[in-house]
């Protein structure tokens, strides 16, 4: 019931053309009640194709459903296939909200751009149109900076949705506890409550400050709201905290377990091909109510600022554990990570008790960024022996979905991928098996 509270809150605090209101319908009073009646009608309509039986699919399109008095239209994930056919589907029905994923995605936005009057001429006389679309969330483990601006730019802006670069809106979901949501990108507000620094923005200065106040009070005169405000910086912000954000990671440095930012917003697409850079991608900010660490999987330690750790998180929406599994449930489901404090040279037990997701990433001014799974990462055992048979030894990490991520820039039609890896007999080599699923038609 918390998540379909918090994913209710995501999809109704959505901007769009005809809500122009500044006033947070969330707002609560002492008693916990709604300050502002919430409306009963006006229901979204939910178009997916992921399965409704299991974890997001079922999450999305069947409880959601239930829960905000949405309707939920499903159809088979061949329907990607056909060109045009998906397209007719959000056009006919007019969907307010996609449930997808990458490889459905890729497969209708490529079909486009290989042949776009095969999509704009599937019916005669019914042109598609996006225009009602408000969020299209990608079900995905880590994000894919690159496709969404062809997503955006390239399919659902040429079906008239004038707020494609908004709609995009990957979500962390965890496959294998449930498909249950720890991240998506929203509207909801309260960043600053968060605790911890967001944005340059954050940081002013105080002349700056003063300066800013003086005019957003000399321009009291008109009307202005005393909730969202009305000076430009402010928007600035919003507008900031609200998109997708998007860093450039130098590689040398994540083999150490480190997060070295070399570009941040704008800068970040123009140095984008510059060699030993990765471009990464964030979620967003946690679900409402949850506590998210950064921990090292190895010594359960809390992990400092800019560096790469497991993912653990505490939250309401979560479950209690697995079935008739005690063991696996307290391992999982009930982590407590420790922590270093001044003058105690030994660790201290956390209270909360976390889920280890088993995803390997960092914070970045508040939001997630996801590098891969624990289990997916190659750890290097380097040595060496000086003069005097000293031997230093250091681990080097390497992520498997950078490689995955080299194979699909450089080879065409690729779309889909897996990757299995194995341990030869011989002590320190690991092979990679990686399988690609390729676009016939194109």
């Amino acid at each position: 019931m918390h998540q379909m509270a918090c994913l209710q809150a995501i999809v109704s605090t959505i901007p769009t053309k005809d809500n122009k209101d500044t006033f947070n319908p969330s707002l609560r009073n002492s008693n916990g009640s709604f300050i502002m009646p919430v409306s009963k009608s006006g229901g979204e309509t939910i178009l997916s194709y992921l399965d409704p039986r299991e974890g997001s699919g079922m999450i999305l399109g069947v409880l959601l459903g239930v829960y905000g008095g949405h309707t939920t239209i499903w159809m088979e994930s061949k329907t990607v296939d056909t060109a045009g056919l998906y397209a007719h589907l959000i056009s006919k029905y007019r969907a307010t909200v996609m449930v997808a994923d990458y490889p459905g995605l890729k497969r209708a936005v490529y079909n486009y751009q290989q042949d776009p009057m095969a999509t704009r001429n599937y019916k005669k006389g019914s042109e598609p149109n996006f225009s009602h679309l408000k969020l299209c969330l990608i079900e995905t483990l880590t994000v894919d900076c690159e496709f969404h601006e062809v997503l955006a730019d390239r399919w659902l802006r040429p079906m008239r949705n004038q707020r494609a670069r908004e709609l995009v809106a990957p979500m962390l979901c965890l496959p294998e506890h449930g498909g249950m949501i720890i991240s998506v990108r929203d509207w909801l507000g309260g960043e600053e409550r968060m605790g911890c620094p967001l944005s340059a923005l954050d940081h002013e200065d105080p002349e700056q400050a003063k300066h800013e106040a003086e005019s957003a009070h000399n321009s009291a005169a008109g009307y202005s709201s005393l909730i969202g405000g009305s000076t430009a910086v402010k928007a600035d912000k919003r507008k900031a905290r609200t998109g997708l954000t998007e860093v450039l990671l130098d590689k040398e440095a994540l083999k150490t377990n480190e997060i070295l930012v070399l570009a941040m917003g704008e800068e970040v697409e123009k140095r984008a091909n510059e060699p030993g850079t990765l471009r990464a991608g964030a979620f967003g900010y946690p679900i409402p109510d949850a506590t998210l660490a950064i921990v090292d999987p190895e010594t359960s330690l809390l992990c400092p600022e800019y560096s790469v750790g497991e993912i653990w998180v505490d939250s309401p929406s979560l479950s209690g554990g697995f079935w008739a599994l005690p063991k696996h449930t307290e391992t999982i489901f009930h982590a407590r990570p420790f922590r270093f404090v001044d003058g105690s040279p030994t660790p201290i037990l956390i209270e909360p008790e976390f889920l280890r997701t088993g995803l390997l990433g960092c914070v970045i001014e508040g939001k997630v960024f996801v590098l891969g799974l624990y289990e997916d990462r190659i750890r290097q055992r380097v040595e060496w022996v000086d003069e005097v048979a000293m031997r230093d030894v250091e681990h080097r990490y390497f992520f498997v979905q950078h490689l995955v991520t080299s194979i699909m820039k450089n080879v065409l039609k690729i779309y889909d991928w897996y990757v299995t890896s194995f341990r030869y007999h011989s002590p320190g080599l690991i092979g990679l098996m990686v399988g690609t699923r390729l676009i016939d038609d194109i």
